[in-house]
């Protein structure tokens, strides 16, 4: 029973242990088979996310591909940036609200010019601009889309910040969907769609050039000093960019009004000394050791780095009105190698056709005259040439021009003429010159003076007349014999506005009288005086004529009184006589009429009117400016070159004021003269062989003349009434970066338009410049801060020696960046040259413009010509008005715009947001043009 029992039993348990595990390879097979299901959904899931990524990722290759297109050719094939006439612009949404202009939603354009007439057409670069519109060059685009239905909202995305400040990115930045597929498919099928923004990356502060850590602070910490006589020798040895004399320490403090000011010098030392460690934009703030949010936000929205540098060619801009346009620029420094004045002169008249005519008022004669034009022309350029020369060289000269530079001109003269002895059948007469020479240039000169004294005071003795309108002591007249001539070269060296006397003589002449000479002697007054001064630099092989009027140039000679002379002299009697005239300051009229001049004695060359004569006993002043002290008109009593239209310093006249007659000019410095103020000469010499900066040509003499009317005591302005007359001239020299002459202050007239036709070389590096069209308010304002403008070390008030900065209202240099939004809000900058012309929201020039330093500052009351355009100058050479760099924001969509969604509103699969650096690359021809170009990505990185 038992072991039935326990049969059982057993039998019972193995049929109870298969039932078990039945129910477990049962319910295994349920659990493989919701395995096998769950692993086959998710391989499903997983395959339809990146296939949709993939098609996403797709759609950011198109739009990449796109903003190639649209940064390279005009829909048709053709290239609108294989150039370098193009521009880069940018134009805010009209309907914005924001105050602030960085804070605006804004888009970029790419302007051509090339091929059209009065006319730029902009190509939008951004997803569903408007198609390319031709405008005026006077007005900028619209920002508009194509089709506003299909808007992608606030593109792009954010940028990550390490701080996680807000985005340096205008807000509500508004594009559109571009549609790769055709979204009327029927049934709708899913589509790739994208959207793209693209800025110009010189509209930023270039990490990669800005900054430095030259000089020191009044403490002696190191500091970012903007000082170009620190920056000019690295510039010029090539240690240094141009470009690093723009601010940094704006942005680290934008409050302060200098950098010495600025808390902030350890960040600009760090941020310049780091910059091997900047790789991407995106890591310029990681290097600095501030931590404020509000900080890294300003150098993330403002500084970017790693941008590609280029040479580009220098090119003559279209749509400035220049026969020429689209040409290579002339290579001026090449020309003043080669001393190629025709050439410099061609290029003017090439290209801007009124420009001599319309400037020269009476130079070459007042009448219409081709010949005068280019004799205008030629002088201009003959004048560029001897600014730049070194001082060994001689002037250039030439048969309708003579160049002024660094020489000696004659400021005062006098002879003195003397009856010594008769004889029997002749007299004798000993004629003495004296002549002050004034070395206006700020360059010290050293070299030898030749002096000629014509002798043309007209008269009669007997039989025989003697000098008249043709004596020549090297040809004596008959009946005269000549000794003591030529008389005696002297060697002269003299600092920078150095007045220095020389005597030359006494040349004796021995004149036949006939059987009975004369006991008295009349000189008739004439205007056929003449000398002539010739100077050999040192180091110069040969003399070359400086001076001359009544000479070979055409102009007007010397003004010579009626005199009597005694011999011997009775009671109240004299046997000798002066005889002199103030080149540049008074010209001869009528009997008591004069043609009041400034006192320029560069003018001498060129005025048609004889040297008015000048009383010695009353007004000579040797060793001083020119004085006419008993002038009844108060602008003919003394030459002062703050009443200049260049407004130059004046300097002390000697005391007491004129001569004795019987007492000769002294010829070494006598104690009563004024101190040399070397600082405050009025001509501005380079001497360096080349020009360093097209600036520079704002230093070059004007010859043009004109009666330019007078305010109180002072020459002002050439206008619409103003007179050509070529008895005028003097006072003033090109005027860029500082107010042109109301006259020619009109396109095709301006000197400021010399910069669109010339270049130092035949292209120029433009890694680190500014777009002027583009740039964010704070990238201007570390453009146009933080210069000591230093050119003029006499500038009034004292105190503001070495201590004026830019303009500003509230921080440095915000009434540039103002100036230069309020400018492009309308007109796109064509060319830099335009930036000479910048006015304020008032209407009121910019640049040179004491009125621009009102309070809170103190405002120049008198500022030298150099002064007044430096601030210009210095800008000049560190803007532009295209780029090669920009950053592109893509986002690539995958979506389906299948029911329950729309097309207007589909379901998006996928999305990839991705932002871009790309250079448009050029492959350059030996002479700068371009034979190609690529557009290369430099950088990229998802959003």
């Amino acid at each position: 029973m038992n072991r039935s029992l326990s049969s059982k039993v057993r039998r019972f348990s193995h049929g109870g242990f298969a039932l078990v595990i039945t129910l477990i390879m049962i319910s295994l097979c349920a659990v493989i088979a919701v395995a096998l299901m769950t692993n086959a959904s998710l391989d499903r899931t997983t395959s339809r996310s990146v296939g949709d990524r993939y098609q996403a990722e797709l759609a950011v290759q198109n739009g990449l591909e796109a903003v190639k297109h649209a940064l390279s050719t005009d829909g048709t094939g053709g290239s609108i940036t294989s150039d370098d006439t193009f521009t880069v612009v940018r134009v805010s949404d009209p309907a914005s609200t924001a105050t602030n202009e960085d804070d605006k939603p804004h888009y970029y354009f790419i302007g051509q010019l090339k091929g059209l007439s009065g006319s730029i057409k902009y190509f939008p670069l951004y997803s569903g601009g408007p198609a390319p519109t031709s405008v005026l060059p006077t007005t900028l685009p619209a920002y508009s889309l194509t089709d506003p239905t299909k808007t992608a909202s606030n593109l792009p995305a954010l940028l990550t910040d390490p701080a996680n400040s807000s985005s340096f990115l205008p807000p509500a930045v508004t594009t559109q969907w571009i549609e790769l597929n055709d979204p009327n498919v029927t049934p709708p099928a899913p589509l790739l769609r994208y959207c793209y923004w693209v800025e110009d990356l010189d509209g930023y502060v270039d990490a990669d050039t800005a900054g430095n850590t030259f000089g020191v602070s009044a403490t002696g910490d190191p500091i970012h000093t903007r000082d170009l006589t620190i920056l000019q020798p690295l510039i010029d040895t090539g240690k240094t960019a141009p470009t690093s004399a723009v601010a940094l320490w704006t942005l680290f403090n934008p409050p302060a009004l200098d950098p010495g000011a600025s808390p902030q010098q350890a960040d600009n030392q760090t941020f310049v000394s780091n910059r091997p460690l900047i790789f991407t934009s995106n890591s310029v703030g990681q290097i600095l050791g501030n931590p404020s949010t509000s900080f890294r936000s300003t150098i993330a929205r403002h500084v970017i780095a790693t941008t590609e540098g280029d040479q580009e060619q220098e090119v003559i801009p279209f749509g400035l009105g220049y026969i020429n346009q689209g040409s290579p620029k002339t290579d001026l420094n090449a020309r003043i190698a080669a001393k190629d004045v025709t050439g410099i002169a061609d290029t003017i008249k090439g290209n801007l056709t009124n420009w001599a005519s319309s400037r020269r008022g009476g130079f070459g004669g007042v009448a219409a005259s081709a010949a005068a034009d280019d004799s205008y022309r030629h002088t201009i350029a003959a004048n560029i040439i001897a600014y730049a020369q070194p001082l060994a060289d001689a002037p250039p000269a030439g048969s309708d021009y003579r160049a002024v530079g660094p020489y000696p001109l004659v400021n005062e003269f006098y002879d003195y003429v003397n009856w010594t002895t008769s004889s029997s059948d002749s007299v004798t007469f000993e004629v003495t010159s004296y002549i002050e020479l004034w070395n206006m240039s700020n360059q010290t000169i050293t070299g030898t003076v030749r002096f000629t004294d014509y002798y043309r005071h007209q008269t009669t003795i007997g039989v025989f007349a003697y000098f008249g309108d043709n004596h020549d002591p090297s040809a004596p007249d008959p009946g005269e014999t000549v000794s003591g001539f030529p008389t005696a070269t002297q060697s002269v060296s003299l600092d920078p506005n150095e007045f220095h006397v020389l005597k030359f003589g006494p040349v004796t002449y021995t004149l036949s009288a006939g059987a009975i000479p004369p006991d008295q002697v009349t000189l008739f007054e004439t205007r056929t005086g003449r000398y002539k001064l010739e100077w050999q630099s040192s180091g110069a092989s040969s003399f070359v004529d400086i001076d001359e009027p009544g000479g070979a140039q055409p102009n007007g000679g010397l003004e010579m009184q009626d005199d009597t002379l005694y011999n011997p002299p009775p009671s109240g009697k004299k046997q000798y006589a002066w005889n002199g005239s103030l080149p540049g300051f008074n010209y001869y009229k009528g009997t008591t009429t004069f043609y009041d001049n400034p006192g320029d004695p560069r003018s001498s060359i060129y005025n048609m009117a004889p040297q008015a004569a000048n009383d010695y006993n009353k007004n000579a002043t040797m060793w001083s400016h020119n004085a006419k002290p008993t002038s009844g008109v108060v602008i003919r009593q003394e030459v002062k070159t703050t009443r200049w239209p260049d407004l130059d310093h004046d300097t002390a006249l000697i005391s007491p004021v004129g001569l004795a007659d019987t007492i000769p000019p002294p010829t070494t410095r006598p104690a009563n003269a004024p101190a040399i103020e070397s600082t405050k000469a009025p001509m501005v010499i380079a001497a360096a062989g080349k020009l360093n900066s097209l600036a520079e040509l704002s230093n070059i003499y004007d010859p043009a003349q004109w009666n330019i009317s007078t305010t109180g005591d002072k020459w002002t302005d050439i206008d619409s009434s103003t007179v050509a007359d070529q008895h005028y001239g003097g006072g003033f020299s090109l005027r860029i970066g500082r107010p042109e002459f109301t006259r020619f202050d009109v396109d095709g007239l301006r000197a400021s338009q010399l910069l669109d036709l010339f270049s130092l070389g035949p292209s120029h590096q433009t890694e680190g410049l500014v777009n002027l069209n583009t740039a964010t308010r704070e990238t201007l304002r570390a453009l146009g801060a933080g210069l000591i403008l230093g050119q003029d070390p006499d500038i009034q008030p004292s105190a503001l020696k070495n201590s004026l900065y830019p303009p500003y209202v509230t921080n440095q240099a915000d009434k540039f960046a103002d100036a230069v939004i309020f400018a492009r809000s309308t007109k796109p900058f064509l060319s830099i040259s335009q930036l000479a012309q910048l006015r304020d929201a008032a209407g009121n020039q910019f640049f040179g413009n004491p009125a621009q330093w009102a309070f809170p500052q103190t405002a120049p009351t008198e500022w030298n010509d150099a002064g007044t355009e430096e601030y210009f100058g210095r800008i000049f050479d560190l803007s532009s008005v295209r780029s090669r760099n920009f950053r592109v924001f893509v986002t690539g969509q995958y979506v389906d715009p299948r029911p329950p969604f729309s097309t207007a509103n589909p379901k998006v699969l996928s999305t990839i947001k991705r932002v871009y650096h790309v250079f448009l690359h050029p492959t350059r021809a030996a002479d700068s043009s371009i034979t190609s170009q690529k557009v290369d990505v430099t950088y990229e990185q998802n959003l």
